[in-house]
C-alpha cells in the first residue's frame, strides 16, 4: 500500500496515509530547527524539534488501524446480528424506534450524525450488546508504579502487570442489577451506573481513541439494515458458532449465520 501510493504520487487527497508519507524519513532521526535557540535581549526561545517517522512505523500504524478499527467493529456487528436474531421482541422495539426517526420507505437515504446521536434506545441496544459480548476482554492491562496493599488479599509489588477482569465487571449483579445481568435488557443502561462498570473500550486516559467512531459506524449500519430487513434466527446454525469462540486477535464466533427477510414482504 505504501509503495503503491508513493508510485502514484500526489493524489490530491489529504488522508491519513498521505499525511504519514509526507512525514516519512528513510531513517529514524530528530531534525533540529534552524537554530537551537533564538535569542533576544529579554529571553531565549527554544526552536521546535521536528520528528520524522519511518516506513516501518507507518506499516505498524496501518496494521494497528486494520486490527483495532476493522476486526473489532466487524466482530461487534456479528454479535449485534446474533442478538437481533435471537431476541426478536427487542429487534421489533428497535425497528419501531428507528421508524420514529426515519421513513422506512426511504431506505436509500443515509442517516445523519445529528439524528443518530438522538436515538437513545439504539445507543442502549449497542451498549447492552457490548456489555454481554465484549470484544477484547483481556485488553486492559496496567503496570503498578508503586507497592499497593489490598485488604484481605495482600500486596501488589511495583512493576506488576494487572489485567482487568472485564467479564466479572460486566456481569456483576451489584453493578448491573436488579435485572439479571445474564439476560439482555437494553433499558438497564438508562440507569446511571458506576463509570467503570462498562469498559468494552477500556477506561481512563488509555481507552480506545476510536470508541466514538466505532459506535457511530455500528449505529449507522444497524439503522440502514433494520430500516429494510428483519434478522431471523436460524436455530442451531445461528447459535452453535457462539459455543466455539476463537480468541485471537479478538474473542469472536467462527461465523454468524442469520436469515434476512425484507420487512415489506
Amino acid at each position: 500500500m505504501i509503495e503503491k501510493r508513493k508510485h502514484i504520487g500526489q493524489t490530491g487527497r489529504t488522508d491519513l496515509l498521505q499525511l504519514m508519507l509526507e512525514s516519512m524519513s528513510d531513517e529514524d532521526f530528530i531534525q533540529e530547527g534552524q537554530a537551537s535557540f533564538e535569542k533576544n535581549d529579554d529571553t531565549e526561545v527554544e526552536a521546535p524539534l521536528v520528528r520524522k517517522i519511518t516506513k516501518h512505523e507507518i506499516s505498524a500504524n496501518i496494521f494497528l488501524f486494520m486490527i483495532a478499527g476493522y476486526e473489532t467493529t466487524s466482530t461487534a456487528l456479528a454479535y449485534v446480528a446474533y442478538v437481533l436474531a435471537t431476541y426478536p421482541e427487542e429487534q421489533r422495539k428497535l425497528q419501531d424506534h428507528i421508524d420514529t426517526h426515519f421513513n422506512p420507505e426511504t431506505e436509500h437515504i443515509m442517516p445523519t450524525y445529528k439524528t443518530i446521536v438522538k436515538m437513545d434506545y439504539l445507543d442502549m441496544f449497542i451498549r447492552e450488546t457490548l456489555r454481554m459480548f465484549p470484544i477484547a476482554p483481556m485488553a486492559i492491562t496496567r503496570q503498578s508504579v508503586d507497592d499497593f496493599h489490598i485488604k484481605d488479599f495482600g500486596a501488589i509489588p511495583t512493576g506488576t502487570l494487572i489485567t482487568v477482569d472485564m467479564f466479572n465487571l460486566h456481569f456483576n449483579p451489584n453493578l448491573w442489577g436488579p435485572l439479571d445481568p445474564y439476560e439482555f435488557h437494553p433499558e438497564r443502561s438508562a440507569t446511571k451506573r458506576h463509570p467503570m462498570a462498562w469498559i468494552p473500550f477500556g477506561a481512563g486516559p488509555h481507552n480506545c481513541v476510536g470508541m466514538r467512531f466505532a459506535l457511530l459506524e455500528m449505529k449507522m449500519l444497524v439503522v440502514r439494515l433494520l430500516k429494510t430487513y428483519t434478522l431471523i434466527d436460524c436455530g442451531e446454525k445461528t447459535r452453535k458458532p457462539f459455543q466455539q469462540l476463537s480468541e485471537m486477535p479478538v474473542i469472536a464466533p467462527k461465523e454468524t449465520i442469520v436469515q434476512l427477510q425484507r420487512r415489506d414482504e
